[in-house]
């Protein structure tokens, strides 16, 4: 087994092939592989986001290294960079580069191989899944689309399997959940000016015009917590709604928290609800009581009225220990990725367990003698089943989307800790 890897920051060419795999010499893998994959790889090259390469090639090429001897495949995975892709910086800024994606993909040796396209996440998911129907070809994503209330999407996305950890439809699909569990249906949303946020509020409130089962929603912008007028906001909220929903950074959730205790708003009368994607105290912070201000009783008595929910539900550690550290190690050696001391690459980790899953089901399939060079048909076989990765399940809906399993954590006042109350009553369904 070989591999070769190179600095994101030193491509300069077309095309940079990261990875080549196989147990036999060159000149014989055609003869003794089962399969040969040409992957191709294509995302925003810079650590400016969670998703971008940096922080999910390691794993990448980590699901490809076990895949590649654990069945007799061939593979080859090339990183499709332009000159000016070292550059980029955010998803609009990508946008231009897609022609890369289809420019690899007729260039490529026509020697038989299977095409399998990796893609780190942005808008171009809509473009590159309807190439993958164009090629018949399977799409892997660090980012799934926002499918909710648009089932004519299902066909554009047939092809598509994506593994976010931070996906806008199911985020929403659990706050509608427990909203729904605890029979409410008149809430107030208070949102910080972070980009995720204020996002998530605009497709859920859009969303919501056309629900079913209509949720009554008045929003209110919180554009910094320390100039917050309190008198104005909290009035405001206290004739509208008893259910707040606290889109924000965890230390504005504090912040928030100490005010409305002053204003005998967490006296029982009113629930509030924060939620974070998962444990990452750079991106969401870390919601704490006790960091020695002078308002920490009174946030700790604000924290009886909080509900908080995250994906996080059994500690910080996802993965074994030792191929974590290799990750992150990785990430941060040959790709530039920024991580504080005990923050975990759980990107890279979630990426991993999706390549070796395909592994799994292309290993099946040629058991099977299915033809899988039919993407279409392979696709079907991950769809709405679970499996099982890294000794963990695995669980995907009717767009080949990863689910995650939400919990519901309240304060332990006597102990000053998070303890989890509800697991599964915010499930995300396979049907959503």
């Amino acid at each position: 087994m070989s591999a070769t890897h190179v600095l994101l920051s030193a491509w300069s060419v077309a095309f940079i092939t990261l990875l080549s795999l196989d147990g036999t010499a060159t000149e014989s893998r055609s003869q003794f592989s089962r399969l040969n994959i040409t992957v191709g790889i294509y995302g925003i090259s810079e650590p400016y986001i969670l998703s971008s390469l940096p922080y999910v090639l390691p794993g990448f090429l980590g699901g490809l290294d076990y895949i590649g001897p654990r069945y007799n495949f061939q593979i080859s995975a090339t990183v499709l960079s332009g000159r000016h892709t070292v550059m980029v910086r955010d998803c609009i800024e990508l946008a231009q580069y897609l022609y890369l994606v289809p420019q690899f993909y007729y260039s490529r040796p026509r020697d038989g191989s299977l095409f399998l396209l990796l893609h780190t996440g942005c808008n171009e998911i809509y473009d590159l899944s309807a190439m993958s129907l164009e090629w018949n070809t399977l799409v892997l994503s660090s980012a799934g689309p926002n499918t909710s209330g648009l089932s004519s999407l299902l066909r554009l996305f047939h092809n598509l399997i994506s593994s976010s950890v931070v996906d806008f439809t199911q985020m929403i699909i659990v706050l509608q959940e427990l909203l729904r569990y605890f029979s409410w249906s008149t809430i107030a949303i208070v949102r910080d000016k972070d980009t995720l946020y204020y996002s998530l509020v605009d497709v859920m409130t859009s969303l919501n015009e056309n629900a079913k089962d209509k949720l009554t929603i008045t929003v209110y912008n919180l554009h910094n917590i320390t100039s917050m007028n309190d008198g104005l906001l909290l009035t405001e909220i206290k004739n509208h709604a008893r259910i707040i929903l606290l889109l924000m950074n965890a230390a504005t959730v504090r912040g928030f928290l100490s005010k409305a205790h002053n204003a005998s708003m967490t006296n029982g009368e009113y629930v509030y609800i924060f939620m974070e994607p998962y444990y990452n105290e750079r991106r969401y912070g870390k919601l704490a009581w006790n960091i020695n201000q002078a308002d920490d009783l009174d946030v700790k008595e604000g924290f009886r009225s909080l509900l908080f929910v995250t994906s996080t539900c059994h500690g910080r550690h996802t993965g074994n220990k030792a191929l974590m550290n290799k990750f992150k190690n990785e990430s941060i050696v040959n790709y530039g990725g920024v991580y504080w001391e005990r923050e975990e690459p759980i990107n890279a980790f979630f990426m991993y367990k999706l390549v070796k899953l395909v592994g799994q089901i292309l290993d099946g399939a040629l058991q099977a003698g299915m033809n899988v060079h039919d993407g279409y048909s392979v696709a079907d076989l991950f769809r709405e089943r679970t499996f099982t990765v890294e000794r963990s399940p695995m669980r995907t809906d009717k767009y080949n989307r990863v689910l995650f399993d939400y919990c519901v954590k309240d304060f332990n006042f006597e102990h000053g800790t998070w303890n989890t109350v509800c697991g599964r009553c915010v499930r995300v369904s396979r049907k959503d």
